[in-house]
């Protein structure tokens, strides 16, 4: 089975300007962490806590839908993301 790693490398410099598009960044991270990730609410809440104060995350073995919408969601809030991809034999 296919899983990505994803890795927000650094942030570039934070914009000046806020838009409406924001909170439906943050909206959409949650909604897609929720789905991705498999824990309790609260470290769920951490990990995207982490993410909106702008730290650097590993996250590990995501599915690749799942990977690929993250990713393209820290992009827009200006993250810079490494992704690996591993597979491992299922059994």
């Amino acid at each position: 089975m296919w899983t990505v790693t994803l890795e927000i490398v650094r942030w570039r410099e934070k914009p000046t300007r806020l838009s409406g598009w924001d909170g439906h960044l943050t909206a959409e991270l949650k909604r897609r962490l929720r789905r991705a990730l498999n824990g309790a609410p609260r470290d769920l809440r951490g990990v995207c806590r982490r993410i909106l104060n702008r730290e650097c995350v590993v996250l590990e073995n995501l599915r690749e839908d799942t990977a690929r919408d993250i990713r393209h969601i820290v992009e827009a809030m200006g993250a810079e993301v490494a992704v690996r991809d591993s597979y491992s034999h299922p059994g």
